[in-house]
């Protein structure tokens, strides 16, 4: 309980879990990553925790979710498929990122999830930009969903490349 991570310029791809995991009260500062075609959430930010995650591409995560259908349509809408999931009573900072084909939301809150998602880049994921469940008190301001041709990877490059600004 209460440790801190500091995780800058990484790349986590393939993961069977969360690529990254904030929980037990920790805090945790993630910059300049790159989180790429995970089974579960690119990142998930536990009950009672605090983050700052700036400028990560996070992309193509969710794989491994379970689906719903919608008429003949998947959807995925649970916690586990989105770029970043964010807990109840969990306050990250989220700027700056770019989230990408993920397979759920960009953004998940729960209930009760604090925190300020604030001037990200969405492209292309299955569900919302950002989910918000009821009684969730994420701030939500100046992020752009933006239009992609078939085939472009999206912003990832610009994500990663001004981390060490």
């Amino acid at each position: 309980a209460g440790s801190r991570l500091f995780l800058r310029r990484s790349k986590l791809c393939g993961n069977r879990l969360a690529g990254v995991l904030i929980f037990d009260r920790a805090a945790a500062t993630v910059s300049g990553c790159d989180l790429c075609d995970g089974h579960a959430a690119g990142i998930e930010v536990g009950a009672g925790c605090s983050a700052v995650l700036l400028r990560n591409a996070v992309r193509g995560n969710g794989l491994g979710a379970s689906a719903q259908f919608r008429g003949r349509h998947k959807v995925f809408s649970d916690a586990s498929a989105a770029g970043i999931t964010i807990r109840a009573a969990a306050t990250p900072v989220v700027e700056r990122n770019v989230l990408a084909r993920n397979a759920g939301a960009g953004v998940y809150a729960d209930h009760g999830a604090g925190g300020r998602v604030a001037h990200n880049e969405f492209a292309r994921n299955a569900f919302d930009v950002v989910k918000l469940r009821p009684g969730a008190l994420t701030l939500v301001e100046g992020n752009v969903e933006l239009e992609l041709e078939l085939g472009d990877e999206g912003p990832s490059q610009a994500a990663t490349a001004g981390a060490g600004a």
